[in-house]
């Protein structure tokens, strides 16, 4: 028998993948979350000032309510090299304190991921942030990735295109239009702090995965999305199209 998608279900699947993935999860009342979200605000201020802007792009009050955050264990700060990324200035001395709150690599879920009773947008987020966390695990020193994101805007695009592709291949899954999802997600690109070739950059990853997805059947891709969705369909949960075989 079928089991209907819930927040309750999704959650409870998340925290299975997550335990799988040697992953922590910070849920949004944690106080954690908010002293991050604050720290990182102040960065955003001081790079706006040095940038001569009056005011950065990132908006902390939207951030609060929409933004998921990856942020690595503190096995990131052990050795030479980590003591070295996080005592560069500003970003890196948040991200050095930040850090040793966690043993693990960890998930800050945004409360918007949470106000969805079908649990989609939780296991978007999810599939979205779980992708940084295997971003940050490829090779990169975990806080040299961090630095990376947070200073070269090419970079940035780069990593986080694919993952809005993750996240649109969960909403594809539950019956949202690809179309109006990918557009969204291209609109958001300018809060990263992307313009020029680095903003068309992200545009045209996030299209790869629009145009990939928008097909009958969708063109699947692998990564934490499909991880995922297996997870849930071992849980009962229907979806629309056949997935490919994995391990998990």
């Amino acid at each position: 028998m079928a089991s209907d998608l819930t927040l309750d279900l999704v959650r409870d699947t998340v925290l299975d993948l997550a335990e799988r993935e040697d992953v922590a999860v910070v849920w949004p009342d944690a106080p954690q979350r908010t002293a991050m979200m604050l720290g990182f605000a102040a960065v955003h201020h001081l790079r706006a000032a040095v940038k001569g802007q009056d005011r950065p792009t990132w908006d902390v009050d939207a951030a609060r309510t929409y933004t998921s955050v990856t942020l690595p264990g503190a096995g990131a700060l052990a050795g030479p090299l980590g003591a070295l990324l996080a005592g560069v200035p500003f970003v890196g001395a948040l991200l050095g304190e930040l850090v040793k709150t966690a043993a693990r690599d960890t998930i800050y879920v945004a409360p918007a991921a949470l106000g969805d009773p079908s649990g989609v947008s939780l296991a978007a987020a999810f599939a979205h942030e779980l992708g940084h966390v295997r971003q940050m695990r490829r090779g990169l020193h975990p806080l040299a990735w961090c630095l990376a994101y947070g200073s070269i805007d090419p970079f940035r695009a780069g990593q986080d295109a694919p993952c809005y592709g993750q996240s649109l291949q969960v909403f594809t899954a539950f019956g949202a239009s690809v179309k109006e999802k990918a557009a969204r997600y291209r609109q958001t690109l300018p809060a990263y702090d992307l313009a020029g070739d680095d903003l068309a950059l992200g545009e045209a990853l996030i299209t790869i995965a629009e145009r990939s997805l928008d097909q009958d059947p969708p063109g699947l891709f692998g990564g934490p999305s499909l991880d995922l969705l297996r997870a849930l369909e071992r849980r009962g949960v229907g979806l629309p199209f056949e997935l490919p075989p994995g391990v998990l």
